[in-house]
C-alpha cells in the first residue's frame, strides 16, 4: 500500500511538472498574434491613404510641404543639402501629423454621424414591428458605402450562421454602438420590447456625437491659437535674417554652430506642434 501511494505521488508530481509546458504551448500562438495589430494598422493606413486623397491632392500637398520647409531652412542657413534634408523631414511631418490626421478625423466624424443614422433607422424599423433581418437590410442604403459593407457582412453571417456577429463594427471605437449591438443580439435571440432595449442607447449615442463635435470645435480653437504663436516664433528668425543681413551673415560664418542652432530651433517647434496636434485630434469622450 505504501509503495502504491508513493507511486501515485510520483505520478501526480509528473503531471504537475508537465502543466507549465502546456501553458507555454498555449501562449506561443498568442505571442505570434501580437504582430497582427501592426499589420492591420499598416493595411488600414494604406486604405485610408488611398481613400482620403486623390493623386492631384497628393502632388500639390507634397510640393507645398517640401517647398515651404526647404525654402525656410535655405533662407536661414544658405545650405542646399541641409535644406533638402529638412524639407523632406518637414514634408513627412506635416503630411502625417497634420494633413493625414485631420482628414482621418473628419472621415471618422462623418462615420459616427452615419452610424447614428443607422441606429436611428434600425430603432425605427424595430419599433414598427420589423424583424432584425429586414431592419438590417433596409438600413444598408441609408449610410455611406463603408458602413453599408459592414451591415451587409452582418446580414451574410446572420443568413449563414443565424448569429448576430457585429465584431467588425468595433473598429469605429464607438462604445454606445457596441451596447446597441449587444441589445440587438438579445432582441434577435430572445425578443423583447424595442423601446426598452434601444431608446436609452439611442439617446446616449446622440449625446456622445454631440459631445465629440463640441470637443472638436474647442480643440480646433486651441490649435489655431497655438499654431499662430508658433508661426510668430518661426517668423522671428526670418525677420532677423532680413532686417540684420550683415549680422546674420557673420552668424553663418560659424557654419557648424549656426546650422545646429537653426535646425534645433526648427526641430523644437516641430515637436511642439506634434504634441499640440496630438491633443487637438483626441476627441474621445466618456459618458
Amino acid at each position: 500500500m505504501m509503495f502504491t501511494g508513493n507511486g501515485a505521488v510520483k505520478e501526480e508530481k509528473k503531471r504537475r511538472s508537465k502543466k507549465p509546458k502546456k501553458q507555454k504551448n498555449t501562449r506561443s500562438p498568442a505571442a505570434g498574434l501580437e504582430k497582427e495589430p501592426i499589420s492591420k494598422r499598416l493595411k488600414q493606413f494604406w486604405h485610408n491613404f488611398y481613400s482620403l486623397y486623390s493623386p492631384v491632392e497628393l502632388i500639390v500637398l507634397f510640393l507645398i510641404f517640401f517647398g515651404g520647409n526647404t525654402a525656410y531652412i535655405y533662407y536661414l542657413t544658405k545650405e542646399p543639402f541641409v535644406s533638402v534634408v529638412f524639407g523632406t523631414v518637414g514634408l513627412v511631418f506635416f503630411f502625417l501629423v497634420f494633413s493625414y490626421k485631420d482628414r482621418k478625423l473628419k472621415a471618422y466624424q462623418n462615420n459616427l454621424r452615419d452610424l447614428l443614422k443607422y441606429v436611428n433607422n434600425m430603432s425605427f424599423l424595430l419599433h414598427s414591428g420589423e424583424n432584425v433581418m429586414r431592419s438590417l437590410q433596409a438600413s444598408i442604403d441609408s449610410v455611406n458605402p463603408e458602413i453599408g459593407k459592414d451591415i451587409e457582412k452582418t446580414v451574410e453571417i446572420l443568413k449563414e450562421d443565424t448569429v448576430i456577429d457585429t465584431s467588425h463594427f468595433e473598429k469605429y471605437d464607438f462604445p454606445s454602438l457596441n451596447q446597441f449591438h449587444q441589445n440587438l443580439a438579445v432582441k434577435y435571440d430572445r425578443g423583447g420590447d424595442a423601446k426598452e432595449l434601444f431608446d436609452l442607447i439611442q439617446r446616449r449615442m446622440v449625446s456622445e456625437v454631440q459631445k465629440r463635435d463640441k470637443l472638436l470645435k474647442k480643440r480646433k480653437g486651441m490649435k489655431m491659437n497655438i499654431m499662430f504663436m508658433v508661426g510668430m516664433v518661426l517668423a522671428i528668425a526670418v525677420m532677423m535674417a532680413f532686417m540684420l543681413p550683415n549680422l546674420w551673415a557673420d552668424f553663418l560664418t560659424y557654419k557648424a554652430a549656426s546650422i545646429f542652432i537653426i535646425c534645433s530651433f526648427y526641430a523644437m517647434n516641430l515637436v511642439l506642434m506634434h504634441f499640440m496636434q496630438k491633443k487637438a485630434v483626441d476627441i474621445s469622450v466618456r459618458l
